[in-house]
């Protein structure tokens, strides 16, 4: 949109809307007077209607009145002649009654009872003399027995869309003929007359749909009885009536879905009804809508020649100026680093061309901030990731070197430190590396755009141009040797490893992905062979990452097509040297690969996440195992040991899963055993600690493998519910070698705790009879290994339970 259409679009609403204002004031006291003039001609029909209604109801009170007191009347009811009422007086009375039914066109039957609603005669239309005392009769002669003396009742009802009204007088006999000897001179009697009210209904209709007034009418007990039949209430509703009656003395609107909207205008009593009038809201708008057109008709010809105007003034005042303003801000758009003229006006838009010139520099300034902050780490001030990733962008140089390194168990320091310390940690790590780089022969690499970043939470990378491979394993070799020295962190001292990955260029590679790539690839490289050590690239490292690309890629479908298998090896209780219990081994047996070692599969699966199925797929087959040897053993004890990878313990729902498999299998949770290994209590978290509390809480056994590696203290199996250790098979090896004198072996020494902890040990890798036998002297619980049985199939042990094998 165009700026001088910008400006009459400001300015031209302004003046639109004054005037605007005062023709809607003027079209809003209209409108208000004629919906008060539409209200006051309902009021008024409203209350006609009710009194056409009163009026009607007086004339019909007395006809009813009349009939009581004929002769006829006083002969039946004075005749203490049973014989003679019923067989003379009866007939004569109920000729006369239905004559008078005939005359007063408007009463439908007349019906007399005695004190006890006894029906004595009915007469009229549709008379059944075997029927019942009718319902709505009843209620009545039910009220009246309230009043000793004579009285006058009414009642309207809906009887499936028909209006009936009922009018009842109770009376006593006139005592004119009192010599007679009456049969019931002291009782009362009740005349009922039903009425037909269908022109009221026929009334109520045709008013709503010509004059669309609607009338409600209720009765005594403020429940609905009828309406216009388009109206969405259905009879008997007990609670329309405070609704309606709450928004009538609030003056608030009734809104009815697919019907509309209505004003409550009256309510007004007639006999024992209510009724409530309202009207439709646009009947009351019919006549304001007219000269609500006539209106904005108005409003858009003053617009019209107010946009005339406007525009020529506009152009000539204010756009012609702007338009060179506009070419300045273009040209600053389009990257113009150029310095915009000062003006010496002293209006607005000299004003506004002076401040944008002031932008324009401070825009300057406040992007030389920013490169700062966003090419630069926040905790360390060195440079970040992004700086990295430019630098590698711009092609790499004849000679470069990349060496990528984080610290070895950096989250178990960060959660023993507090961030605190860890962000201490990473300051003196990076004051630490700056401080080499400062120091020759490093310094020199500094003037040719060498530099060191810190690309994520705990890694860091340093980037050397023009420098060759021997320069970078040097640095790498004086960076493991410094962090032999403890860095001081607050009070305290710790003792920091790093993990180092090196890759050159063009030695290794000659692309800039690659590069990172490969230094990445050694540095995994270098953890995995313990950390605090550096790994240049090699032959080696580009054949693990080949074959782990393969693993991973032939891991992806091998869930689907069925290539794992369970194996299992028992083991046997030292006590009574009968099989206790076995652990599942996967094996992996690929189409494309043949017999891959979990040695070589497992990690690939940890790292690109495929783990967690597959545990979960060892973990429901090693519980369906066990399901199958308890169903052959009766009453048997044997348990089943499943590994669950590391990585799985510290992710939601493994305990969930668990138990669903084993309640789904119907398993004793103690007899299912969940092993991890000792290394996956270096670091403990939140998640890893619900998992293992809720599978001691479920019953299934903990068993910490590999113990005695050196990884867990004994604050960190405090923590742990284990319920057993394995000793792991390199101790089991020492058994029998020399060792001194005063000595223990490693082996002892893991017994002797685990028993005073209450805790069972399992030693795995047994391979001949001095291991046994020492480990039996010593009151190791289970003993596992090649000596007493090797891994098998699921038919080998059921056969060797069985004592087949």
């Amino acid at each position: 949109m165009k700026l001088e259409s910008k400006f009459l679009l400001i300015i031209l609403p302004s003046l639109f809307l004054t005037v605007s204002v005062l023709s809607v004031v003027e079209y809003w006291f209209l409108l208000q007077d004629d919906r008060q003039a539409v209200r006051q001609q309902v009021e008024l029909q409203h209350r006609n209607w009710v009194r056409q209604g009163n009026q009607r109801l007086e004339l019909e009170i007395a006809q009813l009145r009349a009939i009581s007191k004929i002769g006829e009347m006083d002969d039946y009811l004075f005749t203490s002649n049973a014989k003679l009422r019923e067989v003379s007086l009866k007939p004569r009375l109920m000729f006369a009654l239905d004559e008078l039914t005939r005359e007063l066109s408007s009463f439908k039957r007349i019906s007399l009872y005695d004190i006890e609603h006894q029906q004595l005669i009915m007469v009229g239309e549709n008379v059944d003399p075997f029927a019942d005392v009718d319902n709505a009769n009843l209620a009545l002669l039910q009220r009246l027995q309230a009043y000793p003396h004579s009285h006058v009742d009414s009642e309207l009802r809906n009887n499936h869309g028909a209006l009936t009204f009922r009018l009842a007088e109770r009376f006593s006999p006139s005592l004119i003929r009192t010599s007679q000897s009456p049969a019931a001179s002291h009782e009362l009697y009740t005349l009922v007359a039903e009425v037909d009210r269908l022109d009221v209904a026929d009334a109520i209709e045709e008013l709503y749909l010509k004059q669309g007034i609607a009338l409600l009418v209720f009765d005594r007990e403020r429940r609905f009885i009828f309406g216009p039949t388009s109206m969405p209430w259905q009879v008997g509703n007990a609670d329309l009536f405070q609704q309606l009656e709450q928004k009538l003395i609030r003056g608030q609107s009734l809104v009815l879905d697919d019907i509309g909207e209505f004003q409550l205008v009256s309510q007004l009593t007639s006999g024992n009804t209510i009724s409530i009038a309202m009207v439709s809201e646009s009947i009351e708008n019919q006549d304001a809508n007219a000269y609500l057109w006539r209106v904005i008709l108005l409003l858009l010809v003053t617009f019209l020649l107010l946009f005339i105007l406007l525009r020529w003034a506009i152009k000539r005042t204010v756009v012609k100026p702007l338009m060179m303003i506009r070419q300045r801000i273009r040209g600053v758009e389009e990257g113009i680093d150029e310095d915009v003229p000062l003006s010496k006006g002293v209006d607005e838009l000299a004003e506004l061309n002076n401040s944008f010139a002031d932008m324009v520099t401070s825009v300057r300034q406040a992007k030389t901030a920013l490169e700062k902050v966003a090419y630069s780490d926040r905790l360390t001030g060195l440079n970040n990731r992004l700086v990295l990733q430019r630098s590698l962008g711009e092609g790499l140089e004849s000679k470069m070197a990349l060496l990528i390194l984080d610290i070895d168990r950096f989250k178990h320091l960060n959660e023993t430190h507090g961030d605190k310390g860890g962000d201490q940690i990473l300051k003196r790590l990076s004051e630490l590396v700056q401080s080499m780089m400062a120091k020759p022969p490093f310094d020199e690499l500094i003037d040719h755009r060498s530099y060191v970043a810190r690309t994520a939470g705990n890694e860091f990378a340093i980037l050397l141009f023009h420098a060759n491979l021997e320069l970078a394993e040097s640095l790498a070799e004086q960076l493991v040797t410094a962090l032999a020295d403890p860095v001081v962190v607050g009070a305290g001292q710790v003792y920091l490893q790093v993990s180092i990955g090196i890759a050159a260029s063009p030695q290794h590679t000659e692309t800039v992905a690659d590069l990172q790539k490969l230094a990445e690839a050694a540095k995994q490289q270098a953890k995995l062979k313990g950390g605090a050590q550096y790994q240049v690239f090699s032959q080696q490292i580009a054949e693990y990452l080949l074959e782990k690309e393969v693993i991973e890629r032939a891991l992806t479908t091998a869930l689907e097509q069925d290539e794992f298998e369970l194996f299992f090896q028992p083991y046997v209780c030292s006590k009574t040297g009968l099989i206790a219990g076995a652990e599942a081994l996967l094996r992996w047996q690929s189409d494309s690969l043949g017999r891959v070692g979990p040695d070589k599969f497992i990690p690939v699966a940890e790292q690109s996440g495929l783990i967690y199925a597959i545990d979960r797929w060892v973990i429901e087959h090693a519980c369906r195992s066990l399901a199958e040897i308890l169903k052959t053993q009766q009453n048997s004890t044997f348990s089943m040991s499943v590994n669950v990878s590391n990585t799985h313990l510290q992710q939601p729902g493994l305990a969930d899963f668990i138990s669903g498999v084993v309640s789904a299998m119907a398993l004793p949770p103690k007899q299912v055993e969940i092993e991890i290994t000792e290394t996956a209590t270096a670091d403990l978290d939140d998640r890893f600690l619900a998992n293992a509390n809720a599978l001691k809480k479920l019953g299934v056994g903990l068993v910490l493998d590999d113990f005695g590696t050196g990884y867990t203290s004994l604050a960190h199996l405090g923590q742990l519910p284990v319920t057993k250790l394995k000793l792991d098979r390199t101790h089991t090896a020492e058994i029998g070698l020399k060792q001194p004198a005063d000595t223990p072996g490693v082996a002892k020494i893991v017994l002797e705790f685990a028993h005073a902890y209450n805790l069972s040990v399992t030693a795995e890798g047994v391979e001949n009879q001095q291991q046994l036998d020492f480990l039996n002297s010593e009151k190791c619980d289970f003993i596992q290994g090649y000596y007493l049985y090797k891994p098998m199939s699921f038919k080998q042990l059921l056969e060797l339970l069985s004592g087949k094998g």
